[in-house]
């Protein structure tokens, strides 16, 4: 299963990370050369790996989620689908189902005003 190798790089990578200001990744170095990114005095004491999951409908996207939530030093953001089937009553996911060209934008507006909120949003905020 691929989501068992996923995991092992995602705990890999999140064990490997060096202090607040440095590349993630490492990458763009050459020999002593290192190219270090200004520092975010707001969030140097939490120091968190960002991995965002993207992909098609229906692709795989929650499951991989899912698999990732059972997870203790992993923060997993899901979708927030009941959001966007339910606005005042209405479904405008639903919509754009029934007619793209003339409810696309209008979700993809909504998605991005729900996905901002949920990331600018403290999180953990139960623990």
């Amino acid at each position: 299963m691929l989501l068992r190798p996923l995991r092992s790089w995602g705990l890999q990578t999140l064990r490997r990370r060096q202090g607040p200001g440095s590349p993630a990744s490492g990458l763009g170095t050459r020999g002593s050369q290192r190219r270090t990114w200004p520092r975010d005095k707001e969030n140097e004491k939490e120091n968190k790996l960002v991995v965002c999951v993207e992909g098609n409908i229906a692709s795989g996207k929650t499951t991989c989620l899912e698999f990732f939530a059972n997870t203790r030093d992993i923060e997993v953001l899901p979708e927030p689908v009941p959001k966007w089937r339910n606005v005042r009553g209405h479904n405008p996911l639903g919509l754009m189902y029934l007619d793209a060209c003339r409810w696309g934008l209008t979700l993809q507006t909504y998605v991005q005003l729900t996905m901002l909120d949920q990331h600018t949003r403290p999180q953990w905020e139960d623990a």
